[in-house]
């Protein structure tokens, strides 16, 4: 169990570095199985607080606003007993970003609502969204530069692209934040996010060569497995 800075180095140590590039990761990767190895050495304290951070930033589909609303209700009450600067202000960076794309589905499922007031998300950034309703950006660019960007790919239903460009924001993001963060239980819980975000590119590409696959059986292109 760790006890020391030292023993979060050899745990850091034991693990394999994580690609430059989100794009080049290879088909061997770590499994959870694996990882989950590596892991059993923090303490049964760092164990809880880190699965805790798992959940309240679990990758998933476009949020609804209710499962928004949950997830950050989860979240307020995780960051009111953390008590790490670092850690809180890596969970609110997320929970932002969710709570701007919860917005853009909201306005596209409710095109024609005029009254924001059901529109719930975290932090300081709802009462801009809702002031800015009508805007493109909810007016966030100066601060979220990906916004516009990510507005036009949900309105035109490009789905591997939006994931695709939330995906490599958190993985720049985490690798640019981790930049003095090596040997401590911070790069400890920066490493399983980002094997967060390699484990669900995987499976959206698994999901897209079972689609494509399929697309190919409908046009006879490959034949079927013989069957008894």
């Amino acid at each position: 169990m760790i006890k020391s800075q030292t023993d979060y180095a050899m745990l850091m140590a034991s693990l394999p570095p994580h690609a430059l590039s989100l794009w080049e990761i290879e088909n061997k990767r770590l499994s959870r199985v694996q990882l989950d190895k590596h892991l059993s050495l923090l303490t049964t304290e760092d164990k809880k607080t880190l699965d805790k951070i798992e959940v309240a930033l679990h990758w998933a589909k476009m949020p609804s606003i209710e499962k928004a609303q949950l997830a950050g209700k989860n979240a307020e009450h995780l960051l009111s007993n953390l008590h790490n600067t670092f850690l809180e202000e890596l969970i609110i960076w997320r929970l932002q970003i969710r709570t701007i794309m919860a917005a853009i589905r909201y306005r596209k499922l409710n095109s024609s609502v005029k009254n924001t007031a059901e529109f719930q998300g975290y932090g300081e950034i709802v009462s801009q969204i809702k002031k800015n309703w009508q805007s493109d950006d909810f007016a966030l660019s100066h601060r979220f530069p990906w916004v516009k960007q990510a507005q036009q790919l949900f309105m035109t239903n490009e789905t591997v692209a939006l994931e695709k460009l939330l995906l490599n924001l958190s993985w720049q993001h985490y690798e640019r934040i981790g930049q003095g963060h090596y040997f401590d239980f911070e790069a400890v819980i920066i490493y399983v996010l980002r094997w967060d975000i390699i484990n669900r590119w995987a499976k959206n590409d698994q999901q897209k060569a079972m689609q494509q696959f399929e697309l190919l059986v409908e046009q006879a292109l490959v034949p079927l497995p013989l069957t008894n």
